[in-house]
This record gives structure tokens, C-alpha cells and sequence, in this order.
């Protein structure tokens, strides 16, 4: 024995000691979470991993398949190398500074452990030099204290040994769903989680889609008692509409015992220095409403959180600096924040990003564009600060939107600016069919003179 065996061997117990206690840590914050919410992020962890092992010049595929006792996540990006599968294990990052991806299974795959606290994971391992084996490890976080933690990790790494042992694939088809995360939902709250995640990506996916580039096409399948639902969503080619204006279609195909149907999915985006700005349409119905459950800020994935924040379409940029729990951005006013800076830099392009979007679909004559003006009423929030956002984001879209020639009038096509428009609020049904007798009767004293009204809302402040 001599010292710097010693010291070798503390060096090995402190990085031990270290993982485990983080371990323990992310798993006392799920297990103390009783939000639902929370729910909504497993799903977007993995998809967020399986894009980052994309092969170059091809989209991943993804397949979710729930049944009542478990839940698999399948996809055919590449396979993992050693370092890959450790940083699952042990619960470190494997990225490395050049690597253009988003993710790779850092502390955000500890999400996953919502649906259940031992994953099982079926691929293939392919280091350089070596041949293609396949492996099957579990990993277990059930543990109460790091000795039970250190000890499954230590399993863990004993059923990956094993993979030296597995006969080689000699005719590797690199386009075959070869990995698997195999999920065992034991508690009725697991099933639940599992069913909210893959319900609230129905709302998200076609944005998804559409940002995330390296993700071709998701499948969501539901096993049950009444019989097995498919739904596929696949992104189609792009296509420029009109100065720079482009359009993506996605299909939606959905097979069930009552047979197969197909839905066209039309998004329309503006992009520009990393910023891209879209909304959905429907070919007859025009521009539609962003629903409830849809985070208004990307960061490649949705910031689940955001579904209020104020800004009238969906933006997206990797440029973004999001708070921790990924559930938004700094707008704050301290000049010590370096996020809250770039983030009010990037929304003041995202401003100037909309004025060119609207007015080039306003001048396409395109309809439902009352959905793309709208924006969540402000809530107090300490992330943000009220000031600048309703000077740069509630102003500043107001004076793009007034300018714009939207509202039909029996005169023809009007602005907010144009003499004799009102704009009026309000809030209840009543108050709405108040205004809108006003308005006839104003017009009927007045003639064709007579002053036009808007009952709605654009921009509260």
C-alpha cells in the first residue's frame, strides 16, 4: 500500500459517494411531486434523446406502444456506444461540447422514473473498432439509501459486461427499431402518468415535428380491452409559399377496429437567425386557435409551462436560455442576468419575425388570422418582468397588429387605425351581445357613416 493508491481509491469512493447522492436526490423530487403535470415531460425526454442518435441525413422513426401494464419507447437512431449506456447509469451527460444535440441522456431522462423506477433497456451496443453486440440491462432506482443505489448500479454494470458474451450482428439493419425502453406500470398513478405524457403529445406533435428535424415520424400505439388504436404522425416536405413565408404538411393517419382515415396537417412558419415563428391551418377553416395544452416557446421541445406565455404564436429557438425545470424564460429587468439579456434580445427579433409573418398572410388573403394575433392575458410572473413585456411584447405586437388591414367591414377590409374603429373588450357573453346591439344600433342611426365596433380582445394589458 503506498499513497497514491490511497488516494486513487478515495478519488473512486468520493465519484461514487457523488453519484449516488444525486441519484437519490432527482429521485426524492419525483417521488415527492404529486402534480400531474409533471407527466407531461417523460415523453418529451426521450423523444428529445432519440433525436440526438439520428443518423446523418435521416430522420429517426419513434414508436410508443401502452398497454395496461407497460409501456415501451422504441426508435432506430443509432446505436449506443459504452459511454452512452454509462451516462444512464450512472446519471451523467454523455454530450460532448461539439455535439449539435439537445439532450443525451442527462439529468432530464430522470423523468422517465415517473412511470416507473426500474427501465428496461433492449439495444445494441457499437463502439469504433468493436463489432455490433446486443445488450439488455435494467436499471434499478428503487433504492432508499446510496448503498442500495451503488449496489444496483453495480448490477447494472454486470449485466452490461455480459454483452461480450452475445453473439455479434453481422447484417445490423441500421433501419429496424433496434432500441427499446421497456417501462413496468405496477401502480395505478404509473398507468396514469404514462397515458397524460402520450395524451399531450397529441397536442404538441406537430409542432414537434415541425422543429425537430431529425425526428421523421411518431407513432402512438394504445393496447386494450376494446381492441388496439394506431395513430401515425409523419412529417412531410417543406415548401416556400411566399418571401421566405414556407409550409410543412404533416399527415395523421389513425387505424382502429373501425377501420383507417388520414388528416392533413398544414404549418406555416417564418424563419430567421434561429428564430422560427409558426401557427397551424386548417385547408378549410384557415389559421386554427392554439390550443390550451401547446407551450407558445420551443427550445427545439415544448417548455412545458409556457402555454400562457405572451406572445400570439407558437416561437421556437435553441437559442433560448430556459430556466431550469424547462417551464419557460428570463425576462427579468437585473442587468446581472446574461439569460434574461439574450432572451429579450432573441424576443425583439421574434417581434419584428411576426411583423413580416402576418403581414405577408394578410397579404395572401388567408383566413382565421384572428387566431394569430390573439395572446394570453399577463399573470404576475417573477421570471418575467411586467414593464418590458408589456412594452416589447403586447405594445409592439398591438402597433404591428393595428397596422394591418383584418377586419371585414361593409366597406371592405379595415385596420385598428383606421378612423372610426373601435376596439371594445368584453369579458362575458352578455356584455359581448350588449356590445354587439350597440354596434347594429349605432349603424342604423348613423347609416353607412356610422362608426364600427370590434367586440373581442387582441392584446390585453
Amino acid at each position: 500500500m503506498n499513497y497514491s493508491t490511497i488516494i486513487n481509491e478515495s478519488i473512486e469512493k468520493v465519484y461514487q459517494n457523488g453519484i449516488a447522492t444525486k441519484i437519490l436526490q432527482h429521485m426524492d423530487r419525483i417521488r415527492n411531486v404529486s402534480d400531474l403535470g409533471q407527466a407531461r415531460r417523460w415523453i418529451m425526454e426521450l423523444l428529445q434523446n432519440s433525436q440526438d442518435t439520428a443518423y446523418d441525413g435521416q430522420a429517426v422513426r419513434v414508436k410508443v406502444m401502452l398497454d395496461e401494464d407497460k409501456l415501451q419507447f422504441l426508435h432506430n437512431g443509432k446505436p449506443f456506444r459504452t459511454k452512452d449506456i454509462l451516462s444512464i447509469v450512472n446519471q451523467v451527460s454523455s454530450k460532448d461540447p461539439d455535439e449539435n444535440t439537445v439532450g443525451k441522456f442527462g439529468t432530464g431522462f430522470m423523468t422517465t422514473y415517473q412511470l416507473s423506477e426500474v427501465v428496461e433497456i433492449q439495444s445494441v451496443l457499437k463502439d469504433e473498432g468493436l463489432p455490433f453486440k446486443p445488450f439488455s440491462v435494467k436499471i434499478d432506482r428503487r433504492g432508499a439509501d446510496k448503498e442500495e443505489i451503488l449496489q444496483s448500479i453495480f448490477q447494472t454494470m454486470e449485466e452490461l459486461k455480459s454483452a461480450d458474451e452475445a453473439q455479434e450482428l453481422h447484417d445490423y439493419d441500421a433501419d429496424a427499431f433496434h432500441t427499446k425502453f421497456i417501462y413496468h406500470l405496477e401502480e395505478e398513478r404509473s398507468r396514469q402518468v404514462a397515458r397524460t405524457g402520450m395524451d399531450d403529445l397529441k397536442e404538441t406533435i406537430l409542432y414537434v415535428l415541425l422543429f425537430s428535424k431529425k425526428i421523421g415520424s411518431v407513432e402512438l400505439v394504445y393496447h386494450g380491452k376494446a381492441g388496439t388504436e394506431s395513430i401515425c404522425y409523419k412529417r412531410g416536405e417543406d415548401k416556400e409559399i411566399r418571401d421566405g413565408i414556407c409550409q410543412m404538411v404533416i399527415w395523421e393517419t389513425t387505424q382502429s377496429g373501425a377501420g383507417s382515415r388520414q388528416t392533413q396537417h398544414r404549418m406555416m412558419y417564418d424563419k430567421k437567425d434561429g428564430l422560427t415563428i409558426a401557427a397551424c391551418m386548417d385547408a378549410d377553416a384557415g389559421f386554427l386557435k392554439i390550443p390550451e395544452l401547446v407551450p407558445r416557446i420551443f427550445v427545439g421541445f415544448p417548455l412545458i409551462g409556457a402555454e400562457d406565455f405572451p406572445f400570439p404564436v407558437i416561437l421556437n429557438s435553441e437559442k433560448f436560455y430556459p430556466n431550469e425545470p424547462r417551464s419557460g424564460i428570463s425576462l427579468v429587468d437585473n442587468v446581472n442576468s446574461k439569460d434574461a439579456a439574450e432572451n429579450k434580445a432573441l424576443m425583439e427579433q421574434a417581434v419584428l419575425l411576426y411583423k413580416h409573418f402576418l403581414h405577408t398572410l394578410v397579404q395572401l388573403s388567408y383566413t382565421g388570422l384572428e387566431h394569430l394575433i390573439s395572446m394570453p392575458e399577463w399573470k404576475p410572473d417573477k421570471e418575467m418582468s411586467e414593464s418590458w413585456v408589456k412594452e416589447h411584447l403586447y405594445q409592439a405586437v398591438y402597433k404591428i397588429v393595428s397596422k394591418e388591414p383584418m377586419i371585414a367591414t361593409a366597406s371592405g377590409y379595415c385596420c385598428l387605425e383606421t378612423d372610426g374603429m373601435y376596439l371594445v373588450s368584453a369579458e362575458t357573453k352578455a356584455e359581448q351581445d350588449g356590445v354587439k346591439k350597440t354596434a347594429v344600433c349605432t349603424a342604423g342611426i348613423s347609416g353607412a357613416r356610422g362608426r364600427r365596433w370590434l367586440a373581442g380582445s387582441i392584446c390585453r394589458v
